[in-house]
Formats: C-alpha cells, structure tokens, sequence
C-alpha cells in the first residue's frame, strides 16, 4: 500500500499533494487531506523526529494564514517509526500521528 492510500485509509476525504503554504518564501507541506470540513496538514517522513514535529506545527499556521481558512486545521505527521517519547509529545501538542 503506498503512503497516500495509507493515509486516505486513515483519514478518508480528498488529498493534495506538495500544496504551498509559504507567504513569504516557498514552503510546501508534502500532504493536505481535506474531510468533513476538516483540514488535515500531514508531514510525511520516514522517522518521527523533532523536525517533523516543528514542521507539521508550523505548515498548520501557515496553510491557515495563507488560505485565510475558516474550518479546522489540524497538523499531522505520518511515518514509519515512531519514538514513544515523542509520539506523547504529539499527544500533547494535537498532532495526529499515522503509522505508515
């Protein structure tokens, strides 16, 4: 199963990929799942990392400024590996997490 049939398995809804989320500067987020008016902002990467957090942290804000989005966005990370450490971290923080 590839990595956008693993994620609308888990999410279901329409998926964009590589969307621009930059306002200043080239930025892309490497998923956007939109469902039930829902917007889901995934960072893909093999090992959930620090990085990965930051990043699915910050596309979120940018995605929500740069489309001026009045429904929900919630960051997602969708990896291979996960650190139980941080997977907490992400509990704590509101980002999904998606085994791939």
């Amino acid at each position: 199963m590839s990595v956008d049939q693993k994620i609308l398995a888990e999410l279901g809804g329409s998926l964009l990929e590589e969307v621009d989320v930059g306002i200043h500067s080239d930025k892309h987020v490497d998923r956007v799942v939109v469902k039930d008016g829902i917007v889901y902002v995934i960072e893909v990467e093999n090992e959930l990392n620090y990085t990965a957090i930051g990043q699915a942290l910050a596309y979120s804000v940018l995605y929500k400024q740069k489309y001026s989005e009045i429904r929900e966005v919630r960051p997602v990370i969708a990896c291979s590996k996960i650190d139980s450490d941080l997977k907490l971290a992400c509990e704590k923080l509101g980002i999904k997490l998606i085994k791939l």
